[in-house]
């Protein structure tokens, strides 16, 4: 904020303007400080803005008066004040293109430490140059001290990187639905429709529409499953299996858990691996021998982790496609390939 005023007062025979375009900001900044007080129009901010304003300069920055801002501004969009010495606040909230942008500094503090701008702040604020309609290109210009040249490849990172995808902050809290309750002009469903997230998910909706459209009639056009047994068979045998799968989850955390663990799941323990796919790429459950168990990371959602070494069947399910591996050291074990997996 400092430097946005010194830059400007430091530009004192810098005049911009005609007397056509004087008089007319003479004009407007007398009507916007009509109402205010001999003593309001007094105050120093209001009556350096006001100098500047009329040699064609401007300072916008968080710490001037809402009044002053608004004059700033309004006279920016009309082309009445040529040059603005602005923070970065400017040219993330304010829709107004410029000729031309010049960087004073590639660096800001982010209120810990000074760092470099991100892609996404400076591709927001070097994006106003060039106005629609006005300009065939607009110019970005960026000053470096001789003494500390920026580094060349944050430089590049920072103009082409990937920008930083924008996320919605919006939740919806007790004192909030208390305050909505309250007001008999506002509904939850009004305050949420405007909230980015929702207006982000309205914007794909028609996509939506399509996606399933498209998938109904790819259902449709489907043949019918012949299953020998038939479909109840089907669903009752896939219901039988999850519940399978939940009590013998539960039944081996208890083990886990008990004291004769280290009894049960001792090294040389011959067991059955049934979910070897996340690791090896292997559907089919397969017979394997513990070889070190460590049960630190057990918790209510996460089981220990332990070594084994696990007999793989031969076919086109092995080996894994290129990458589908885990921690592997291979052997070979009784016309199978024998794999030590930690998992």
């Amino acid at each position: 904020r400092r430097k946005c005023e010194s830059y400007a007062c430091g530009m004192p025979n810098l005049d911009l303007l005609d007397s056509t375009r004087k008089s007319e900001i003479h004009v407007f900044v007398q009507e916007s400080l009509k109402n205010l007080s001999d003593a309001d129009r007094g105050l120093k901010q209001i009556q350096a803005t006001v100098e500047l304003l009329g040699r064609g300069l401007g300072v916008h920055h968080g710490g001037l008066l809402p009044i002053v801002k608004e004059m700033v501004e309004i006279l920016f969009a009309r082309g009445l004040v040529r040059v603005l010495f602005a923070t970065e606040t400017f040219a993330m909230g304010v829709n107004m293109p410029a000729r031309s942008v010049v960087f004073a500094s590639l660096k800001k503090h982010d209120g810990s430490r000074l760092r470099i701008l991100k892609s996404s702040e400076y591709t927001q604020m070097a994006g106003r140059a060039g106005r629609r309609g006005l300009d065939e290109y607009g110019s970005v210009f960026i000053f470096c001290d001789p003494q500390e040249m920026p580094d060349q490849k944050e430089v590049t990172t920072m103009m082409m990187a990937q920008a930083t995808p924008l996320r919605s902050k919006f939740k919806v809290s007790y004192s909030m639905l208390l305050q909505l309750a309250k007001s008999p002009l506002l509904s939850v469903q009004d305050m949420i429709s405007q909230s980015y997230s929702e207006s982000d998910r309205s914007r794909k909706l028609p996509i939506y529409r399509r996606d399933i459209k498209r998938r109904q009639q790819e259902l449709e056009s489907m043949q019918p499953i012949q299953c020998l047994l038939g479909e109840p068979t089907i669903d009752e045998y896939v219901k039988a299996s999850s519940q399978f799968e939940g009590v013998t989850r539960n039944l081996h955390r208890k083990l886990f858990t008990s004291k004769a663990s280290t009894d049960v799941f001792c090294p040389g323990r011959i067991c059955m691996f049934s979910s070897l796919s996340a690791y090896l790429g292997v559907s089919s459950p397969c017979y394997g021998a513990l070889l070190s168990l460590d049960f630190k990371p057990l918790s209510q959602k996460h089981d220990p982790e332990f070594e084994a070494i696990v007999l793989l069947p031969e076919g086109p399910e092995w080996p894994p496609p290129a990458g589908g591996g885990g921690d592997a050291a291979k052997g070979k074990g009784g016309g199978e390939d024998g794999e030590r997996v930690k998992v």
